[in-house]
């Protein structure tokens, strides 16, 4: 009966194995599918053999135990990362653990991927003692130990990251770092200074307009897009799929890259909303609140969590934005009940927005008002007071999707109570493709997933031209009315422009290799060069 029992811990260890490291592994799905089956089969092999043989007790086997160990301990955040986030790359890794705090990032982990979190340490847990009965009993147990963890050696994302940072992709040429320095070269500027805000919303891709769970709650927004301007190919570009990357790219037009495998300087702030008077983040870059900021625009932004998560605080306030609140800024917010795992419910983001657009257009002066909301946030959206109850078992973000343009719609209600709607434009745009959620099958199936953007008060029109969120930041200023030479602005191309986007020109896998683990460009960026 023993003997039984043991025999089935190979195929035990080749299933739990398959399930949490082969999305670290950098193959083909039909790669995959044929790896998995020629382990699964030779698993059978030494189950059989167990039975066959009895066991056996190879000698000096510690040592291809403790190395896949040490392997498994460095592939299991890339394999959660898969599973929460649909990205598994260093660069997003060292991103996450650069600019956010310790405290901020476990909090958010266990209230919003709990399960998964436990899942993935179950599975390490059995990985483990699979190994150990492999190389401790199983005949031939030790040679496939060490092809498992020669897999994870030569496949994930790791040496990938170390061998490009010695011999880089040819595609990183292609990239001239003294452009994206540069900033756009304004020729002329408006004549009539007109307003401008921006509302980032969290994960609303276009994919949802034509899914068939999110199309009833897409349809208000569905609305609002086919009335103004609306860029309805924009790609997702490498350093720009998450929220921190998708705002500095279609703020500066560049992505946002690691500075480096650890940030001190960013370790020693206060992990609170309290922003120090000098802030240095991407600071040798012109982004569109300098460019605004210089000429005479009062900039606002306020966050729906903490500033400190993603440094969204020293972003902004880097670049032109002289008032920046976020989760903490306000008084009362200890005993405030509208919040959740990440900061405020939708709810209240939008009442603090609307008390911002008061005070803005106050003043006299033309303003940039961004935002970002939250609602729409995996793994299933946080709901707030005003949003209809979902069943148990039902996805929640169709109903997160509704809230969310419910709140749109009143924010252009009170531009036009303001009277402002025709001196002021509205930039609706995603931050970046939603990441793995309740509805990830379904997203998964969609083709050509594409990012949501959408300018209203400059016209109607659709432009079906192939870009990424580099090419927001000169279109903006050309809607503002600012001519800018050749169109450009850093790794951006104004979709206005009759000159080519780099994914129309290179297209997007080649935009993302010219990007990805480019030193020099991180160089650029981060002003080390």
């Amino acid at each position: 009966m023993g003997r039984f029992i043991l025999a089935l811990a190979p195929l035990a260890f080749c299933i739990v194995f398959i399930r949490e490291l082969f999305p670290v592994l950098d193959f083909s799905a039909n790669v995959l599918s044929i790896l998995g089956a020629i382990l699964m089969i030779h698993a059978g092999v030494l189950s059989l053999a167990l039975l066959v043989i009895g066991r056996q007790a190879p000698r000096n086997s510690h040592v291809i135990f403790l190395f896949f160990l040490f392997l498994l301990i460095l592939a299991v955040p890339f394999s959660f990362m898969k599973d929460a986030f649909g990205t598994r790359d260093v660069g997003s890794l060292l991103m996450t653990i650069n600019e956010n705090e310790l405290g901020d990032m476990v909090s958010v982990g266990f209230d919003g991927f709990q399960s998964l979190i436990f899942d993935h340490l179950l599975r390490v847990c059995l990985l483990t003692l699979g190994a150990w009965l492999l190389v401790r009993y199983i005949w031939h147990g030790v040679p496939t130990l060490a092809v498992c963890s020669a897999l994870l050696l030569l496949m994930s994302p790791l040496p990938q990251y170390f061998f490009r940072s010695i011999f880089p992709d040819p595609a990183h040429a292609l990239i001239k770092t003294d452009d994206v320095v540069e900033g756009p070269i304004i020729l002329e500027h408006p004549v009539k200074k007109k307003n401008l805000v921006i509302v980032y919303l969290e994960s609303v891709e276009r994919t949802y307009r034509d899914l068939d769970a999110t199309a009833q709650a897409f349809q208000r927004l569905a609305a609002l897009e086919d009335r103004g301007v609306s860029f309805r190919n924009l790609g997702q570009a490498y350093g720009t799929g998450f929220t921190a990357g998708g705002l500095v790219a279609t703020q500066c037009g560049v992505p946002l890259l690691p500075r480096g495998a650890i940030s001190v300087a960013k370790k020693i702030h206060d992990k609170t909303d309290i922003i120090p008077a000098a802030t240095d983040f991407l600071s040798e870059l012109t982004c569109l609140g300098d460019v605004l900021s210089a000429d005479g625009y009062n900039a606002s932004y306020i966050n729906g969590s903490d500033l400190a998560i993603f440094s969204k605080g020293d972003f902004f306030r880097s670049h032109g934005y002289s008032r920046v609140m976020g989760l903490t800024s306000y008084d009362g917010w200890e005993s405030e009940t509208r919040r959740n795992v990440w900061g405020m419910d939708d709810d209240l983001l939008f009442e603090r927005v609307s008390q911002e657009l008061d005070f803005l257009a106050e003043q006299g002066a033309p303003f940039l008002l961004s935002t970002l909301t939250i609602a729409t946030h995996g793994p299933d959206a946080f709901l707030d007071q005003t949003c209809r109850t979902v069943p148990e078992g039902e996805s929640r973000i169709p109903e997160a999707i509704a809230c969310t343009v419910a709140h749109v719609e009143a924010l252009l209600a009170k531009i036009d109570d303001l009277g402002i709607q025709q001196d002021t434009l509205v930039l609706l745009t995603s931050d970046h493709l939603a990441f793995h959620n309740t509805l990830a099958d379904q997203l998964r199936q969609a083709e050509n997933r594409r990012n949501f953007s959408v300018v209203l008060g400059a016209g109607q029109g659709e432009i079906l031209r192939s870009g990424s969120m580099f090419d927001i930041y000169p279109t903006l200023l050309e809607l503002l009315g600012y001519r800018i030479e050749n169109g450009r602005a850093a790794l951006g191309q104004s979709l206005l422009s009759e000159d080519l986007t780099f994914a129309e020109s290179e297209g997007l896998d080649v935009l993302n290799r010219a990007i990805k683990n480019n030193s020099e460009l991180q160089r650029t960026i981060w002003s080390m060069r």
